[in-house]
């Protein structure tokens, strides 16, 4: 296979390897958008209505913020405390960071 003469050649080979390998990365994001909440997340959001439609309409990574910031808890008693602090944040249409917004 012959080299390309010309550096506007090449310019055209890193544009289209770069193009290909964001499609893929695109993709893969798309693929996995749903989130499911901890068995202690999910039993107070059952029990908080108006807290459950918030985080329903939330996206995908704001679900995954709070997700995750609970399933970080070391302790049952941080995780009980992470999910009451979480559930009145979402009842009042917060997001996880919502002080950095």
């Amino acid at each position: 296979m012959d080299r390309p003469s010309s550096p506007g050649a090449w310019s055209f080979i890193t544009f289209l390897l770069m193009r290909s390998r964001s499609a893929l990365l695109v993709n893969t994001i798309h693929e996995n958008t749903t989130v499911s909440p901890s068995r202690a997340l999910a039993a107070a959001l059952k029990k908080n209505k108006a807290a459950a439609k918030t985080f329903d309409a939330f996206s995908y990574s704001a679900k995954k913020e709070y997700i995750e910031w609970i399933e970080e808890a070391k302790t049952d008693a941080t995780v009980a405390k992470r999910v009451a602090t979480a559930v009145e944040w979402i009842a009042e249409g917060k997001q996880r960071n919502w002080k950095y917004q």
